[in-house]
């Protein structure tokens, strides 16, 4: 589909710059402030619907999903049909290592004003019952997208 991540600030660094001294701390500086700018416009799911498979997150989620001011992850072609509420980013290893622009792509519908990062719903939602397992995941990553993204995600 020709989208193609742009690595995060610690996977651009490298060993030979870690020799450049002052250099090094020009593009660090840079690397951040270029990171920051793009992750600026990035939506989010602002709710996680986790829990144990057969504890009723289902249910939860479809009657959260049924209300018309929560916006769903949309599904892209070869996707299965149960992608449109469950992204299945955080517990699927190939998912998660495309990184946080192609998580953030899911939910690029949900926004009115992609500079500013208006939410045109109140709640973006992803339900994947399997993030339970992987809490740490979903807690680093929104922490590394910034903004107050992790003080506004609600599990």
């Amino acid at each position: 589909d020709g989208y193609k991540s742009v690595p995060l600030l610690e996977e651009r660094m490298t060993d030979d710059a870690a020799d450049g001294g002052e250099d090094l701390i020009l593009e660090k500086e840079k690397a951040r402030e270029e990171d920051k700018r793009r992750r600026a416009g990035l939506i989010l799911p602002n709710v996680l619907v986790i829990g144990a498979q057969e504890a009723g997150a289902a249910s939860i989620a479809d009657w959260l999903f049924s209300n018309d001011n929560v916006c769903r992850p949309m599904t892209f072609g070869g996707d299965p049909d149960y992608f449109d509420t469950e992204a299945h980013f955080f517990d699927d290893e190939d998912r998660y290592s495309q990184g946080l622009e192609f998580y953030a792509r899911r939910f690029e519908h949900c926004a009115t004003n992609r500079t500013k990062g208006d939410v045109t719903s109140g709640m973006v939602m992803d339900a994947t019952p399997d993030y339970l397992e992987h809490a740490h995941r979903a807690s680093d990553t929104y922490r590394r997208a910034g903004g107050g993204a992790h003080s506004e995600l609600r599990l």
